[in-house]
């Protein structure tokens, strides 16, 4: 048992010590202020990369962090999608674009690395305006990888959201 968990714990270290790179967001920058009147989120972010790995998919959320026992700042008379278990699901993204810095094996194996895309920001109703999260959840692959494992990476970025 002890053997199987080194080998497992030595395999999950190789894997990530493989990567050149690991999510970063470069746009919207942090702290951001952003209206829930249909606004476009310009988003801009690096995945992982390097070595092998590929980066398969990245699911974008908003989350509030006015969490209370009714959604503080949040209209309870209609369902917004926002709760603690269950954020505002924005979009399931593939990545189109490669990051600076990428190899040019990468590039002629088409392992993109960095999503780049306008999302749209649905309208919301808010009662005040709230601090929230803009998180991405990256799912990747990395050659290495026992047994053909899926890893994910989360990244997390503070904002503020204007009621509309």
């Amino acid at each position: 048992m002890l053997t199987s968990f080194l080998l497992l714990a030595a395999s999950l270290a190789g894997s990530v010590a493989c990567l050149d790179t690991i999510g970063t967001f470069v746009s919207p920058a942090a702290n951001s202020t952003l209206s829930f009147a249909g606004q476009k989120i310009p988003l801009v972010y690096y995945g992982v990369g390097g070595n092998g790995a590929v980066s398969s998919l990245a699911q974008v959320t908003i989350t509030s962090s006015a969490f209370g026992a009714r959604g503080a700042g949040l209209n309870a008379s209609r369902v917004t999608g926002y709760s603690i278990t269950q954020p505002l699901n924005l979009a399931t993204l593939l990545p189109n674009a490669f990051q600076p810095g990428t190899s040019e094996d990468d590039k002629k194996a088409f392992r993109y690395n960095a999503y780049i895309y306008d999302l749209g920001f649905p309208a919301q109703a808010l009662d005040h305006d709230v601090d929230g999260f803009l998180t991405v959840l990256e799912a990747y692959t990395v050659p290495s990888s026992a047994n053909g494992l899926t890893w994910t990476n989360r990244a997390t970025l503070d904002l503020k959201l204007l009621k509309p």
